[in-house]
Parts: structure tokens; C-alpha cells; sequence
């Protein structure tokens, strides 16, 4: 195991969530990625090639256009869609849970407190969210 250099202001219940999330977001690439390979008929060498970024809304944009190009009924091109949309809210608070917890530590331990007001709100969202989910 790593040791910090810093405590981590992390309870189980969130390290278990970020599992969660990486399990989740893994499998949503892995579905793009396959279903791009279905769509396009390549082998799947070629279909990660396709949709080789790590960038979500980059991977999103790609398989939004395959579908779009390859898929003639209007339901599924509606549904990609609304999926994809859903991906980059659910990419942003990723990145709001992820990014707020680490800075607000080193915001803690540097002084810099106006930055941190900002991020402590970014965290608040973020456990709104997951209260919201538990329902």
C-alpha cells in the first residue's frame, strides 16, 4: 500500500462509491466500445482505435456520430443521445467528487482559503447528489 504524504479525507462509504463509479463509467466504455465495433464491422483492435480518447465528452462525440450514421430508427439516435447527455453530467460529478476532496485538502494545508469556499460548494453538490441517489 501507498503511504500519503497527506491524510485521506475519505470515508468508506465514499472510497466504495468511486469503486462504483470507475466499475459503472468502465463498463460504459466498454458498451460504446463494442457497440461502435458492431456498428462500423470492424475488430475491436480497430474499434478502440476509433474510440481511443479518454476524454468522455471526445468518446461520446465519436459514438453520438456512429450511431447517428449507422442506426436509421429515430428511438435509438434519441436514446444515445439522452444517454450521452446523462454521461457528461454523470462525468462532471466524477470530476466535482474526485477533484474536490484532493484540492480541498490542499487548500487546507496551503492557506489558500477563497479557493476553497468554491470547492467546498463543488463537494456539496456532489454529496447532494449521492443522498439523492440512496432514496
Amino acid at each position: 500500500m501507498i503511504e500519503p504524504p497527506l491524510p485521506i479525507p475519505l470515508t468508506d462509504q465514499h472510497l466504495k462509491m468511486i469503486g462504483e463509479l470507475c466499475a459503472i463509467l468502465g463498463q460504459i466504455d466498454l458498451f460504446m466500445q463494442e457497440s461502435a465495433m458492431f456498428l462500423l464491422n470492424v475488430n475491436p483492435k480497430v474499434a478502440a482505435a476509433i474510440m481511443g480518447s479518454t476524454d468522455v465528452r471526445a468518446r461520446s462525440d465519436v459514438w453520438t456520430r456512429i450511431v447517428e450514421s449507422k442506426c436509421q430508427d429515430e428511438a435509438v439516435t434519441q436514446t444515445a443521445a439522452r444517454a450521452v447527455k446523462r454521461l457528461g453530467k454523470l462525468s462532471e460529478q466524477r470530476n466535482d467528487f474526485v477533484h474536490a476532496y484532493f484540492a480541498t485538502l490542499v487548500q487546507t494545508v496551503s492557506g489558500e482559503r477563497d479557493a476553497r469556499s468554491n470547492l467546498f460548494s463543488r463537494r456539496a453538490s456532489w454529496d447532494a447528489c449521492c443522498h439523492q441517489n440512496q432514496k
